[in-house]
């Protein structure tokens, strides 16, 4: 999920609710466990709701890190 950083807020956003969305649905109706390839598309869905939360996490991180940066700067 490295390619995710290309993301800007808003598709991430989407990005999320469209994996949640399956994730929960699939899980819903559980009879979609016979079909071929169930797993994998839970484990996908499941993986791209974390990595968004990763990357939004490392976003907000860095926007803190940022501003404490510039806010020290500008008191020197």
């Amino acid at each position: 999920m490295k390619y995710i950083e290309r993301y800007t807020q808003e598709e991430l956003n989407v990005l999320f609710d469209a994996a949640h969305s399956i994730r929960k649905t699939m899980q819903k109706y559980d009879t979609w466990q016979n079909l071929v390839g169930y797993s994998d598309i839970y484990r996908e869905c499941y993986n791209t709701e974390i990595a968004v939360m990763n990357e939004e996490r490392r976003r907000l991180l860095e926007h803190e890190f940022n501003s404490e940066e510039n806010e020290s700067l500008s008191n020197h």
